[in-house]
C-alpha cells in the first residue's frame, strides 16, 4: 500500500512539473506525454526528457537532443554535459537552462567536427555477473553512459543480505567509442557495488564480449537508456548473451 501511494505520488510530481514545464515554455514545447517532453531550446536545439517510474525520489530524467543540423558528435557531447544535471529529485527546468550553455561549449571543444569525420558508431556488449546494491549499480550506468544509446537488461536474484540483487545483467552500448572507454574506465575504476558485507566494491567480474563497428544488421537502439527485466535462470541469460553480441539487442 506504501509502495502504490509513493508511486501515486511520484506520478502527480511529474506531471506537475511537467504541466509547469509546458507553461513557461509554451509554443516551444515541440511534444508531451505522460512521463515525458520535448522542448525547442535557443531555437537550435530539441531536448527531448523522459521521466522514468522512479522520478523523483529513487531515478533521474532520461535526456537526449535533436538538432539534425549540427554534427553527431557536438550532439552526444550536449548530451552528455546535460545527463550531468539530471538528478532524483525535479530538475527538468534546471536541465533545460543549461542546454544553451551545454550547447555553447559542445560546439566550442567540437572545433572542426563534420558527420564526414565523425567517428563510427560502435556497438558494445558487457557482461555483469551480478549487482548486489542493483539500482544504485545502474544508476551509476546510466550516468556514465550519458551521451550513448544504452540498455541493461537483468534478472532478479535476491538474497538474505542483498534484497535487491540482479544477476546475469548484459548491458548493450551504442555511440561513441571513445564514450564506451569512459565508461569502461569509470567500471573497472569506481566502486560501483557492495559485497556481501555490505561495504563499498569495485566490479571485478565485467567482461566486454563485443566493441566493434555496428553493422547494417545490428539493431539499433532508440532511447538513450532503457532497463529490461527477463525472466529464467542461467541459460535464459545465455541465450539473452549471444542474441546480443550477435546484433539483436531489442
Amino acid at each position: 500500500m506504501a509502495e502504490l501511494a509513493g508511486a501515486q505520488e511520484r506520478q502527480e510530481r511529474r506531471t506537475a512539473e511537467l504541466d509547469a514545464i509546458a507553461a513557461i515554455y509554451g509554443d516551444d514545447v515541440c511534444s508531451r506525454s505522460e512521463n515525458s517532453i520535448s522542448v525547442r531550446v535557443d531555437g537550435v536545439l530539441v531536448v527531448n526528457v523522459v521521466l522514468p517510474d522512479g522520478y523523483p525520489g529513487r531515478a533521474a530524467p532520461i535526456v537526449d537532443v535533436d538538432a539534425a543540423q549540427l554534427p553527431r558528435a557536438v550532439r552526444t557531447d550536449v548530451a552528455r554535459r546535460l545527463s550531468a544535471f539530471c538528478e532524483t529529485e525535479e530538475c527538468v527546468l534546471a536541465v533545460l537552462q543549461e542546454a544553451g550553455p551545454c550547447y555553447a561549449a559542445a560546439t566550442e571543444s567540437a572545433s572542426v567536427v563534420t558527420e564526414a569525420t565523425a567517428p563510427p558508431v560502435v556497438y558494445c556488449v558487457i557482461v555483469i555477473d551480478h549487482m548486489n546494491d542493483a539500482r544504485p549499480y545502474a544508476e551509476r550506468l546510466k550516468r556514465w553512459a550519458g551521451g550513448l544509446r544504452a540498455v541493461l537488461f537483468s534478472r532478479s536474484a535476491p538474497t538474505a543480505t542483498a534484497p535487491s540483487r540482479r544477476e546475469g545483467a548484459v548491458l548493450v552500448l551504442q555511440g561513441d567509442d571513445a564514450l564506451v572507454g569512459g565508461l569502461l574506465t569509470s567500471l573497472r575504476s569506481e566502486a560501483v557495488d557492495r559485497d556481501r558485507r555490505g561495504r563499498p566494491c569495485k566490479e571485478r567480474q565485467a567482461k566486454v564480449l563485443r566493441r566493434s563497428a555496428m553493422t547494417p544488421t545490428d539493431s539499433s537502439l532508440v532511447e538513450p537508456w532503457r532497463e529490461a527485466t527477463y525472466d529464467g535462470g542461467r541459460a535464459a541469460g545465455d541465450a539473452l548473451v549471444e542474441r546480443c553480441v550477435g546484433g539483436d539487442c531489442r
